[in-house]
């Protein structure tokens, strides 16, 4: 979305560093990612970032409703009610569309909203791959509010692990090796 990132990008890119790419991201657990990986990252600019980060703002403020539930109770069928569920989700995943408006600038839309980390930990290798099998300026960042890669590992070990050992925290997922996402279990396990 960058153009002059975009271009540079593109003039260097080589099915051989794509597929060396891929190939170094299997190694790191001996696993296959169970979905296709983009040939590149995108590149956003800080005018779209910001219409990001206002959309997620703005989902959040209604999820955070104290009156959320009473709002949604209609919502959801009786075998889909996770028992004993908090409030509110330690975690979100927002799926965005970009849309072009008519002038031609992009909106966010909304596709789908998850409450689970669901491939945290992968992504953040992800974003190390790219950097280490591209040519990406060292400027770019996947991570926001000013986090590099160690803060961002921190920050997911005190949410999710907080004061336990390791050893007896358990991300639970019905049927993990059936799921596309289970490559993030062995990240996460890993770091």
């Amino acid at each position: 979305m960058i153009a002059t990132l975009r271009k540079t990008y593109n003039k260097a890119f080589t099915e051989e560093k794509y597929t060396a790419f891929l190939t170094d991201l299997t190694r790191l657990h001996a696993l296959k990612p169970g979905f296709r990986i983009s040939e590149t990252p995108v590149f956003i600019p800080d005018d779209f970032r910001d219409k990001l980060l206002k959309a997620s703002d703005d989902i959040v403020e209604v999820i955070m409703r104290s009156d959320f539930k009473a709002m949604t109770e209609g919502s959801m069928t009786a075998e889909n009610r996770v028992p004993n569920e908090d409030e509110h989700p330690e975690f979100l995943v927002f799926d965005f569309g970009i849309c072009a408006d008519k002038d031609g600038s992009l909106t966010p839309k909304l596709i789908e909203l998850q409450g689970f980390p669901s491939l945290y930990f992968f992504q953040n290798d992800l974003s190390l791959m790219y950097k280490k099998h591209f040519d990406i300026s060292k400027n770019l960042t996947p991570y926001f509010g000013g986090l590099d890669t160690e803060g961002y590992v921190a920050v997911m070990k005190e949410m999710i692990v907080g004061d336990a050992k390791p050893e007896n925290v358990v991300l639970l997922e019905v049927e993990p090796e059936k799921q596309n996402t289970k490559i993030d279990f062995y990240y996460c396990k890993r770091d």
